[in-house]
């Protein structure tokens, strides 16, 4: 790498570079959204309206408990998990992978849903 700086420097001056680091296939962080209401998700979610892959009783009340497995995720992390309705906004709530071990955990997001179909979601932010 060739450097065209070329002004004074005072001090101590370091030059680095910050690779781009890619896990081994399974190794990354994965976030699997295990059930919602209690009601067991599809093995293999095609995320479609059409075909949903749980389907909530119309009796079900608000907050419901959503389930969320995390694998290769550190303890305590923020796991927001997004419903996106078939009409209207999405609303989102925040809960923590609090329950297991970094390399299999699960947390449990209590979320006031919209009545309908619509897409769910669940993300993840770490620091490093």
């Amino acid at each position: 790498m060739e450097s065209l700086f070329g002004g004074t420097l005072v001090g101590t001056v370091t030059q680095g570079f910050q690779p781009i680091i890619i896990p081994a296939a399974g190794q990354g962080i994965q976030l699997a959204i295990a059930s919602v209401g209690g009601v067991a998700v599809a093995a293999n979610p095609s995320g479609v309206l059409v075909t949903p892959d749980a389907i909530i009783a119309g009796q079900q009340a608000n907050p419901i408990a959503i389930v969320v497995h995390c694998s290769n995720l550190p303890l305590n992390t923020p796991i927001t998990v997004t419903v996106r309705p078939a009409n209207g906004s999405s609303v989102s709530a925040v809960g923590y992978n609090n329950i297991g071990t970094q390399a299999s955990s699960t947390a449990t997001v209590s979320l006031n849903m919209p009545r309908g179909g619509g897409i769910l979601y669940a993300t993840a932010a770490t620091g490093n």
